[in-house]
């Protein structure tokens, strides 16, 4: 162990990177900030780390945590970061001590649900346990009333506790990769919510108060099971994303017309052949269909692409899907552009 003087130069700055603690915490007693990636050495928290009485920020990345108990020590702490950390399998009751905690992501692990204690985390505005094996959560997770980020995709939920109705704050929920069936009651009260991520679930409707999301600005509802857009959807007039790739969508309603606010639409993967209704849509830019970017002269009929397009096509991507996914062909290029074959074979 370097002596003290040698021990207060190395650890002189506020902020510092370690791959493991010092056997006497007083020499980083003045840290605000402490980053423990890779400490594969440490598997739990000593008792008296709440000596770090300054800590603010707390990183512990890619280690080999089992047991994280005495997190709860560490009071002043605003900000919790342990993504990666595979032997972790659950969360302390400990951890409803954190009551200064604002972020929160126990990112990429293995935990299957939360402590019931995290509701005592009021002061919490991100919230990260993405790419977990959760299954459900605790109901205490609806006291969280400053939450206004809440990350819950890649994990194994089939709903959301009613009480995740009083996130009133919340303006970005995302819910990728789980097992929804249908859209959980509680997010029709996510008044403030502008940014949702439904893809990769089961849904093949939407409820009609969904449209209660009136500041919604990116919807994300891609691999899916929808065979039609949900009418509630274009009742939602502020959207300027809106994702719907990767389901069974064969024709767009008229009132998609309402989204007058629309700027970006992905419609890959469906069985379109009629895109003439999103001419008069005045704020769109980009649609993408047949895995390009079409521009706007393509916004119609499947079957009234022309083959003269071809002449003036500079993206190869585009004259590529003209002649192969459309209803242009190879033969009626041949006879609309008088071409003249050079070799059959």
């Amino acid at each position: 162990m370097a002596d003290s003087n040698s021990s207060t130069r190395r650890y002189k700055s506020d902020s510092i990177w370690l791959h493991d603690l010092p056997e006497n915490l007083d020499d980083i007693a003045h840290l605000k900030g402490l980053i423990l990636h890779h400490a594969d050495r440490i598997k739990e928290l000593p008792k008296n780390i709440g000596i770090l009485t300054k800590l603010t920020k707390l990183s512990m990345c890619a280690s080999r945590l089992t047991n994280l108990e005495n997190i709860g020590n560490l009071t002043s702490l605003t900000h919790l970061d342990l993504y990666d950390n595979r032997s972790l399998l659950s969360l302390p009751e400990s951890i409803g001590n954190l009551i200064n905690l604002t972020y929160l992501c126990p990112r990429q692990g293995k935990l299957t649900t939360l402590p019931k204690s995290i509701g005592s985390l009021i002061n919490l505005t991100h919230l990260t346990p993405r790419s977990n094996q959760l299954t459900t959560l605790p109901e205490s997770i609806g006291n969280l009333i400053n939450l206004t980020h809440l990350d819950l995709s890649h994990n194994q939920l089939d709903n959301l506790p009613k009480n995740m109705a009083n996130l009133r704050k919340l303006t970005s929920l995302d819910l990728t990769g789980n097992n929804l069936n249908t859209v959980p009651d509680c997010i029709n009260s996510f008044s403030n919510l502008s940014h949702l991520d439904l893809c990769m679930n089961q849904l093949a409707s939407l409820p009609e108060d969904f449209s209660n999301l009136n500041k919604l600005a990116h919807l994300d509802l891609s691999h899916n099971q929808l065979i039609v857009l949900p009418e509630v959807v274009c009742n939602i007039k502020h959207l300027n994303c809106l994702i719907l790739r990767d389901n069974q969508i064969s024709t767009l309603p008229d009132n998609i017309l309402n989204l007058t606010n629309l700027i970006e639409l992905d419609l890959r993967n469906n069985p379109l052949t009629d895109l003439s209704v999103l001419e008069k849509l005045p704020s769109l830019q980009e649609v993408r269909f047949l895995g390009v970017n079409l521009p706007r002269r393509y916004w119609c009929k499947l079957s009234d692409w022309r083959p003269e397009w071809l002449l003036d096509e500079e993206n190869a991507d585009i004259r590529r899907v003209l002649i192969l996914a459309a209803q242009v062909g190879y033969q009626r290029i041949y006879d609309e552009l008088n071409t003249t074959s050079l070799d059959r074979r």
